[in-house]
């Protein structure tokens, strides 16, 4: 008999430490030799958490990684002979044990004496004779305001990545003049880029010690800016004071200065150099950004880099762009990227395995009652792509005008809005489903041609297979699987009858009986 395990971390409010408190769904204590030893959860939870998590990368054009919350439920009216007449709390900041009395009403205390909403909690599952070492960890989220009833208490629960719907800017223009900007610029959010940006619209801040000044980086460190251009002609990049048709960068702060002011100017950008580096590659990036957000503290993002590919992010003054969306933006720029926090914590930047791709951890069999039986998810692909198109280096703002001195790769450079990468044709596909196989057109923030050509046949191999996505309910909670897990499972449906491979791409955490949903892709 597996038991539900809460560690729920609390603000006490007459101390300003953090508390942690202890609740399961029924009866357990930890044992002596357990870190904390003989600590009683208190049993309160009447329903456990509700909160599906899944990334829609695979196959999918756009995907991104989404979270469905829900409530822990938790009794307010003890049975006395059920909870004991104390808790055992730890106070985190103080790095010590308390005895908290209870009153016939337990979780009175959290919703009287402690802020709750905000704070960290951790649900793990473990069997009743069990030590807590052995515990498999669920999920990690934060709880939000709880809503009491007379007899009953539900805390609405997030996953962390929810915090992640933030908007990246948050410096502003103080509109003083130089480089904080004119009036008009006065509370606008400062402009950020990353990685190599191949052709973007400098941020104008006006006539400074005679010199147009210029911004791409809101003030902060670029490797450098290799042109600078004059409707779609090139300047020419000095170190002194600049003339016509010359510029000079400052790389500590990204500010440009030209000697006359382009009627359309544009420029490339090695981005945010910050702490001396200049980050470029899709895991590094999605890295730097999620651990200045303070969201998270770790990141594993290896796998992605392991084939590195330099992107092209752009954020001009007064953008909105959530980390949340710069993270699906980046990691959707490859075949099977995806993004998530894991159950340690850890912000993970990976490409989601094929199902035939490697051994299975696990395997699920209809036949033996371990599984409710796939069902096909309504999210799957109905025809493959007979060619797939990577457009790649976006100019936000191509126009038609130029100069005749512009060579004619500046020319195309300045005037589309994208360049495009195409695979080759499947024969197969096309022989196979005729006029009705697509060609498929993928938008990424890939910066160079070399890495788009290098991903287009990827694209082109996982939008040909017309990957089916099916969801099913497991009896034994799924513990110990989370996205990215290869699972087999053996159902009484076609192609499954002698068991056959797929990989999970969303979970719930805990539902009902102790089971979880998966949500899996062939």
């Amino acid at each position: 008999m597996r038991v539900l395990l809460i560690d729920q971390y609390a603000y006490h409010r007459a101390t300003g430490h953090i508390h942690r408190w202890h609740f399961s769904d029924r009866g357990y204590q930890t044992w002596g030799s357990d870190t904390p030893p003989r600590v009683s959860y208190l049993p309160l939870i009447k329903e456990s958490v509700d909160v599906r998590v899944s990334v829609t990368a695979w196959g999918q054009i756009g995907g991104k990684t989404e979270v469905e919350i829900g409530d822990v439920v938790a009794v307010n009216v003890a049975d006395v002979r059920s909870v004991p007449l104390f808790a055992s709390v730890y106070d985190v900041t103080a790095d010590e044990w308390l005895r908290v009395p209870l009153s016939a009403r337990p979780f009175n205390v959290l919703l009287i004496d402690y802020v709750i909403a905000g704070q960290p909690l951790l649900v793990r599952e473990v069997e009743h004779d069990a030590p807590l070492s052995s515990a498999v960890t669920l999920w990690r989220g934060k709880a939000e305001v709880p809503k009491p009833q007379r007899t009953e208490i539900a805390i609405p629960i997030r996953d962390a990545v929810l915090d992640f719907d933030t908007p990246i800017l948050t410096e502003r223009y103080a509109g003083t003049g130089g480089t904080e900007g004119p009036e008009t610029l006065k509370g606008t959010t400062k402009e950020r880029c990353w990685g190599f940006v191949p052709i973007m619209t400098p941020q104008y801040l006006g006539i400074v010690g005679g010199l147009h000044l210029w911004s791409v980086n809101g003030g902060h460190p670029i490797e450098g800016v290799p042109t600078f251009w004059d409707r779609a002609y090139p300047l020419i990049q000095v170190t002194g004071s600049p003339g016509a048709g010359q510029y000079r960068v400052d790389t500590a702060t990204g500010m440009i200065w030209t000697g006359t002011k382009p009627p359309t100017a544009r420029c490339a950008v090695q981005g945010d150099k910050a702490g001396g580096i200049w980050r470029r590659y899709i895991g590094e990036v999605c890295s730097q950004l999620a651990t200045s957000s303070g969201v998270v503290t770790s990141t594993d993002v290896a796998a992605m880099d392991a084939t590195p590919r330099t992107i092209s992010l752009h954020l001009p003054a007064g953008d909105t762009t959530t980390y949340a969306s710069a993270f699906d933006r980046l990691t959707n720029s490859v075949a099977r990227g995806y993004w998530d926090i894991d159950n340690t914590g850890t912000f993970v930047v990976s490409r989601l395995p094929t199902p035939a791709g490697g051994p299975s951890v696990r395997t699920y069999r209809y036949s033996a009652g371990e599984t409710d039986g796939l069902r096909p998810s309504e999210d799957s692909r109905a025809l493959p792509a007979k060619q797939t198109i990577v457009r790649f280096a976006q100019h936000v703002g191509a126009n038609e005008d130029t100069v005749e001195e512009a060579s004619a790769d500046d020319v195309v450079l300045w005037t589309k809005e994208w360049r495009d990468a195409p695979s080759a044709e499947d024969p197969a596909i096309a022989a196979a489903y005729g006029t009705a196989a697509k060609v498929a057109t993928v938008d990424t923030a890939l910066a160079l041609r070399s890495d788009a050509e290098a991903e287009a046949p990827l694209w082109q191999e996982e939008l040909a297979a017309a990957r089916q996505s099916y969801e099913t309910f497991v009896h034994d909670g799924a513990p110990g699987i989370s996205i990215g897990s290869r699972l087999t499972f053996e159902d009484n449906i076609a192609g499954f009858e002698a068991g056959a491979s797929v990989v999970v791409h969303g979970r719930s955490i805990r539902e009902a009986g102790g089971g979880a949903q998966l949500f899996v892709v062939r």
